[in-house]
């Protein structure tokens, strides 16, 4: 999966337009991890929320504060 999303990166950067590739951290933002896990569990195809679910309000806050928590990689 990585090296085709490799090919198509390298596939853009060679046509004649402007590119510009960003790479974020999962750990960046756990509010949106988080919701994205969430949706993938529930049986529907879309949700609408009129705010933020009560389970993930201490994720938006940290989000919003910019706390940031490391991921542990074994070797």
């Amino acid at each position: 999966m990585g090296s085709s999303l490799v090919a198509k990166i390298g596939r853009l950067l060679q046509m004649d337009c402007e590119v510009v590739v960003r790479h974020f951290y999962g750990e960046t933002n756990r509010c949106a991890d988080a919701l994205a896990d969430f949706e993938c569990s529930l049986h529907t195809n879309i949700c609408f929320y009129e705010s933020c679910p009560t389970q993930f309000s201490h994720l938006v806050i940290a989000d919003a504060l910019g706390v940031s928590v490391p991921r542990l990689i074994l070797v």
